[in-house]
């Protein structure tokens, strides 16, 4: 295990499809976090990570989670595995960003936030248009 600065947040991504490359380019050009890892069962998608941005890549996510110096986790994954994916983050002690929707049922996701209280862990949708400028315009007019 390597040594960071304490005020470094660790990421790892989990789901390299669609979304996920894009938080991996964001949270390795912020100052404060860097991608350690990143997770998707397809090859194709591993590999176009590692080529871009030199980032270890492994096809099963649970590689991921038994990482101690994996601060937190961005599920970008189908809604039909967020639950399993944000549950078995949370249980390894991890912060989760996770892209909308949470999950299919609310009660999966009143459980998730349960637990994230339970563990003293961050849990956060993700929503794209939150902060646009173009959106907030709109909410003022």
């Amino acid at each position: 295990m390597t040594t960071k600065p304490s005020d470094i947040l660790n990421i790892a991504v989990i789901g390299l499809g669609r979304w996920g490359p894009n938080h991996v380019r964001n949270f390795s050009n912020l100052s404060g976090s860097q991608v350690v890892a990143a997770a998707d069962i397809e090859a194709k998608n591993r590999d176009r990570i590692q080529a871009n941005f030199g980032v270890e890549t492994v096809d099963d996510y649970r590689k991921i989670l038994d990482r101690p110096e994996v601060d937190a986790v961005v599920v970008c994954t189908p809604t039909a595995t967020h639950f399993e994916i944000v549950k078995a983050a949370l249980e390894a002690g991890k912060h989760v960003l996770c892209e909308k929707p949470l999950t299919h049922k609310a009660d999966d996701a009143w459980e998730l936030v349960r637990l994230a209280a339970d563990k003293k862990r961050q849990l956060m949708t993700g929503h794209i248009f939150l902060f646009n400028p173009g959106i907030e315009y709109l909410e003022k007019a």
